[in-house]
């Protein structure tokens, strides 16, 4: 078993909250310093601080879309992993259905009606499972993708 969407998706909520914490320490230290320039008696060191200031303001900003961003990433996985969820259980169900199918055929013979249900409810389930797949493929390609480029942008 690899890494899932639903493991991304939570070590990216984990680096969202620790950013927000740094964000809201940020915030504070750029409060700090406006206050201080208040108090600085030269107007020459007091513009350097204040534009120094300014900086790390916008930096926030731009940090703050970066997040934003990041976030939506994580919406996108959480619909990665919805579909991946979906992919494994249809994989055990058809595990299930072919171990029942087995059953079925020592049980009540190869062409029993039993048996024959069973086949079809296996042929639904691989055609589900196509589906998902698909879905699965379309959404990493295309949500995703779309998500990945839009946080590098903001970067």
């Amino acid at each position: 078993n690899g890494v899932l969407a639903s493991t991304l998706e939570s070590k990216v909520t984990r680096v969202l909250k620790a950013e927000q914490k740094s964000m809201a320490a940020r915030e504070d230290l750029i409060k700090d310093f406006r206050n201080w320039t208040l108090l600085i008696p030269n107007t020459e060191s007091s513009s350097m601080v204040k534009d120094f200031t300014e900086l790390l303001s916008r930096q926030k900003t731009g940090d703050q879309a970066t997040l934003t961003k990041l976030s939506q990433l994580k919406n996108h996985l959480l619909s990665v992993h919805a579909r991946e969820k979906k992919q494994r259980e249809l994989i055990n169900e058809q595990t299930k259905i072919l171990k029942q199918i087995k059953d079925s055929e020592v049980k009540y013979g190869h062409n029993a009606t039993v048996t024959a249900l069973l086949r079809e409810k296996l042929e639904a389930n691989i055609y589900n499972l196509e589906v998902v797949e698909l879905q699965l493929v379309r959404s990493i390609s295309e949500s995703l993708r779309e998500a990945f480029l839009d946080y590098i942008t903001a970067l």
